[in-house]
């Protein structure tokens, strides 16, 4: 049986989320593992951030944890980053999660080369926003290869690591040692309930540094709860426009990620295809 260590470096959890979640993974054969009072409640977050950081090598270190998934979103993760260099990483192992996750699933990624997925939420969004729980779980243990489809905005091809995230995380970084490294990547930029304005100001910021001019795709959800209607979304794609046209890279769009329902799994890292066809486009591993 695969045992899954569940841990909560954000917002409080959802009680009734939880047993749901928990009953469904048992029904499939997988045991769930949470971390120690995993139901507590200290400010912002579950834990404080060192007793996260804990949680998280004690399911490194432990051989039956296949793999270790983050309970949901919020706010507080933010605040492991500077514990986490003294992790003890000696096996590798995969860690799932999003949203406000993409905080030290990054770190992980860039400063151990430990394998992350762009995952949909074990406990907020598993059970409740028509995820596919088979299709994710077979992405994760490597039996199927993630392919996703969306819309294209810029047309093309193109190959390159997959990276990226939560777009208000990543701007939160900014000028900060904790940036990620997105020279070449194929960039996810998702998010949920910001209106389009904030969008703008958050891409006007990334266009700033310059992390338009290195990255070779860019990959967007649908951005769920931001748009008031079509007009209101047409606007925000032809600001993505207006910030990335020049660059001449692919750009999809309303891909399942992070936010919003029937989401799926990505493997950060790991090389992939954007395929930006007349108006289909597609991520897809290779």
């Amino acid at each position: 049986m695969y045992k899954i260590g569940v841990i909560a470096p954000s917002s409080p959890i959802s009680l009734e989320l939880r047993d749901k979640s928990r009953k469904e993974f048992l029904a499939k054969g997988y045991e769930v593992i949470e971390s120690q009072n995993i139901s507590d409640k200290k400010g912002f977050w579950v834990k404080s951030p060192k007793q996260n950081v804990k949680d998280l090598e004690d399911f490194f270190i432990d051989d039956s944890i296949s793999f270790i998934w983050c309970a949901r979103g919020g706010y507080g993760s933010n605040y492991m980053l500077p514990y986490i260099d003294k992790l003890k990483l000696e096996k590798k192992k995969i860690v799932a999660g999003s949203s406000d996750a993409s905080y030290f699933l990054w770190y992980l990624l860039d400063r151990f080369k430990s394998p992350v997925f762009y995952s949909p939420m074990i406990y907020s969004t598993i059970h409740n926003k028509g995820v596919d729980l088979d299709k994710n779980l077979r992405v994760l243990k490597g039996e199927e290869k993630a392919e996703l489809r969306g819309k294209t905005l810029i047309k093309g091809s193109v190959k390159g690591e997959l990276h990226g995230g939560c777009l208000t995380i990543l701007n939160s970084l900014t000028g900060s040692q904790y940036f990620p490294n997105l020279k070449n990547k194929l960039l996810i930029l998702e998010d949920i309930n910001e209106p389009v304005y904030k969008l703008d100001r958050m891409f006007w910021q990334l266009s700033n540094i310059g992390v338009f001019e290195n990255i070779k795709g860019l990959i967007l959800n649908c951005f769920p709860n931001s748009f008031r209607d079509e007009d209101d979304k047409n606007y925000f794609l032809s600001r993505v426009l207006y910030y990335c046209q020049k660059y001449n890279f692919p750009v999809i769009y309303d891909l399942p990620l992070g936010h919003g329902e029937n989401l799926e799994s990505v493997e950060l890292g790991r090389t992939f295809l954007i395929d930006a066809q007349e108006k289909e486009g597609f991520l897809l591993q290779v």
